[in-house]
């Protein structure tokens, strides 16, 4: 299956929400950056870290730094 860049952005920034409370924003770009490695295809996760290059704007700010725990 193919998720759209909108689709896995969405996620993305859904799972931030659901990560945050209580924690800083490094602790929770790790525990974003843990999650994707866990649940998310090798595919997934170079596509998300294409588009933290190519749509940053849409991102949230502990999404787009768990792309650069991923790196």
């Amino acid at each position: 299956m193919s998720l759209s860049e909108e689709h896995l952005i969405r996620m993305a920034n859904d799972i931030a929400a659901n990560i945050r409370a209580g924690k800083t924003l490094d602790e929770s770009a790790e525990a974003i950056a843990s999650h994707l490695r866990r649940f998310w295809t090798p595919g997934m996760r170079k596509k998300f870290l294409e588009l933290c290059a190519d749509r940053s704007s849409e991102l949230e700010a502990d999404s787009l730094l768990a792309a650069k725990h991923l790196q």
